[in-house]
């Protein structure tokens, strides 16, 4: 696809999705609400009304029936993005408002007949990626990456905090939190050049601004946090600075974590930081500090 369609096909995406996005806050329903009604997670339903990608002809029904929207309104707007769409977008059964999802969910008396009629040895390789398709699903959603450590490619625990795998101390997985996909008050995600999901942090400027993870920690004791941030303040004379930001874990403050100098859209991690959790969830709350830092995200390992 050339540039000039590229831009084109972004450009009717966006326009699908906020549309959408308008119909939602006319609603005051908030995404976690909308979820429980159309059969998609509320992060993919945050790429449709962000323009990420076309949203399925079935999803934008659902999304109209449950925020008593008309699927007329957007149909012209959903033809042209699917139009331009690299990728088949199922059409579109009819023009009623009433329609049927033209990829209606099947029926689960019948899913459950096909897998009665399934071979048992291909029953549990299906029940085996049914499982860890849901798991990626969950920890996407709450924008959760895991990295294996490249020493220990069997690597199987830790995805919640826990320890390291047996004979490998220390060695065990990274849990990447994304910023974006925290409790935020008084702050602005951007689009950010480098950073892990092409979101960021910015305009943490106010007395009550901040960022806060929630993170469930498999036993209590101190873990190892990095920062993901790019900083580029300067101080009076122009020249760089650090920054820094208040810390505080399940409501208790700890020290700052102070951000050294790296330019904006320069990615880096702070050296380690240690935070106590207890067993269960925890809450890491970045507040105001000096200056000026933008957020990516946080690892605990």
């Amino acid at each position: 696809m050339t540039d000039s369609g590229h831009s084109d096909r972004l450009a009717a995406q966006r326009q699908l999705g906020a549309a959408l996005r308008a119909l939602q806050h006319r609603s005051g329903r908030t995404l976690r609400e909308l979820e429980k009604q159309v059969p998609v997670s509320d992060s993919s339903l945050s790429r449709y009304f962000r323009g990420d990608a076309v949203v399925p002809w079935a999803v934008v029904v659902e999304i109209c029936r449950a925020l008593d929207g008309d699927p007329n309104e957007f149909r012209g707007l959903w033809e042209t993005a699917s139009a331009l769409s690299p990728e088949r977008v199922a059409p579109p059964a009819s023009a009623g408002e009433g329609d049927t999802p033209a990829t209606a969910p099947v029926p689960l008396r019948q899913r459950l007949r096909r897998w009665a009629g399934r071979p048992r040895p291909r029953r549990r390789v299906i029940a085996v990626a049914i499982s860890a398709a849901a798991v990626g699903a969950c920890l996407a959603a709450y924008g959760v990456h895991v990295a294996a450590d490249s020493t220990n490619a069997n690597a199987s625990r830790g995805a919640a905090g826990g320890g390291a795998p047996r004979g490998e101390p220390g060695k065990g997985r990274v849990v990447f939190h994304e910023a974006e996909r925290a409790r935020i008050h008084q702050v602005t995600i951007r689009d950010a050049v480098g950073a892990r999901s092409g979101k960021a942090i910015a305009r943490m400027d106010y007395r009550d601004s901040f960022v806060e993870f929630t993170v469930v920690a498999a036993s209590a004791g101190p873990r190892t946090m990095r920062v993901r941030y790019s900083n580029g303040s300067l101080d009076d004379a122009g020249g760089p600075s650090c920054a820094s930001h208040g810390l505080m874990v399940n409501g208790v403050v700890a020290n700052a974590v102070h951000y050294s100098y790296t330019g904006w859209e320069n990615w880096r991690k702070t050296e380690p930081v240690t935070v106590v959790l207890r067993e269960g969830r925890n809450t890491i709350r970045f507040a105001r500090g000096d200056l000026f830092t933008e957020l990516d995200g946080i690892e605990l390992a």
